[in-house]
């Protein structure tokens, strides 16, 4: 096998030949290549089972290529290679292992090109990549892998139309069509751009994007659900932390859940996945969808898990099928049962039959117009029936 360190030149092809071949090529008959060559406008040698390598400026190995054949064009300085397999390093470190059905060597090494049933493996976040185009620029410290491209982890499933891996900064840049899993939490993620900071464990969502979540099985990106997602957020942007099980959603945001339907409205949300709870620190909104009942607070908690809600602050609760409005300083909500607990300076009025009330604490059930309310010990309980 022969071993090419890809430059400019006749005298380096010649160096080339000297140094022999193998395959059908022998050293007499390359060197006879090259002379016929040598005033030819477009110099070309093809070599069989071949070694490409190169290194930097610092003598680090750069990459290294094996491959079926090499044919190197000296008018367009580019080495075609078949079949590639090879490594390729920063700082010389290994950090990727790739191989294709094709592929080329441009500008002194400075770029690679490998096309068709393209595999490249990021060796210490053990990422599998799978796709057509695959170009690597290692002084820019970027490999891009493009069309039909799927990726694989442990923890992460992606499919998109092009990523960029920065190895340096153990980053992956997803871009357009991407859909991707996460293993844990079980989350599937819709948008046109995401980047995964591998080291880091958090994925970053900086446009539009649906989050849906995932109880009862394990869900594949090649299969469709069988099973509707417990829960489905959208929002303008997002935050993944993996190793906290943590969801920070961002602009416009709207959480549902299946059961029952409800919807939380907040411009930002944090989802604890562990805790199955979302809680906002501005103005919240919910809407039980089956009930037609809203809540409005200025900060608010939801107890996913356990179906109960709690709202603090120039909180009101309004709908349900008598039109009652109850506001209070602090609302807890079981959408569950659909029991009520509001507490300071608690009004609550109703349309049918008219009713005024109010106090410093309230409980029981709008649903039903059945609500109690209470004074404290130096308060008094007003009750107005509206003619």
């Amino acid at each position: 096998m022969s071993n090419l360190g890809i430059g400019t030149g006749l005298s380096l092809i010649l160096a080339i030949a000297l140094s022999g071949c193998g395959g059908s090529n022998t050293p007499d008959q390359l060197v006879q290549a090259a002379s016929d060559a040598e005033s030819s406008d477009d110099i070309q040698l093809v070599f069989k089972d071949i070694t490409l390598e190169q290194g930097d400026d610092k003598g680090q190995l750069l990459w290294k290529v094996e491959a079926k054949s090499a044919t190197y064009s000296e008018d367009r300085q580019i080495a075609t290679v078949e079949e590639p397999s090879g490594e390729l390093y920063q700082d010389g470190k290994l950090v990727y292992r790739v191989q294709a059905k094709r592929g080329e060597v441009h500008q002194d090494g400075n770029l690679i090109l490998l096309k068709e049933d393209i595999k490249a493996i990021a060796i210490e976040d053990e990422v599998v990549l799978e796709g057509n185009e695959l170009e690597w620029r290692p002084q820019a410290d970027v490999l891009v892998v493009k069309d039909t491209l799927t990726g694989s982890h442990p923890q992460v499933e992606a499919k998109a139309d092009q990523v960029n891996v920065y190895s340096r900064l153990r980053q992956m840049e997803l871009i357009g069509n991407v859909d991707a899993i996460t293993r844990t939490p079980q989350l599937r993620m819709t948008t046109e751009h995401l980047v995964w900071l591998m080291k880091d464990r958090k994925v970053v969502g900086s446009v539009p994007l649906e989050v849906k979540h995932y109880e009862d099985e394990e869900q594949k990106l090649t299969e469709i659900p069988e099973t509707s997602p417990s829960h489905t957020a959208l929002a303008g942007g997002s935050l993944v932390d993996l190793e906290n099980e943590s969801v920070t959603l961002m602009n416009q945001v709207t959480l549902t859940a299946a059961d029952p339907a409800l919807e939380a409205k907040s411009d930002s949300m944090t989802w604890d996945l562990k805790s199955e709870s979302v809680g906002a620190n501005q103005t919240i909104t919910l809407e039980h969808l089956d009930e037609n009942l809203t809540l409005v607070g200025d900060r608010g908690t939801v107890d996913l898990g356990n179906k109960v809600a709690y709202l603090t602050e120039n909180v009101r609760v309004t709908g349900g099928k008598n039109q009652s409005d109850l506001s209070a300083e602090s609302v807890t909500w079981s959408f569950g049962t659909e029991q009520v607990e509001a507490t300071g300076n608690v009004t609550y009025r109703q349309v049918n039959p008219p009713l005024f009330l109010q106090g410093a604490r309230a409980f029981g059930q709008l649903q039903d117009q059945n609500i109690t309310v209470s004074s404290g010990d130096r308060t008094r309980v007003v009750t107005e029936i509206i003619p």
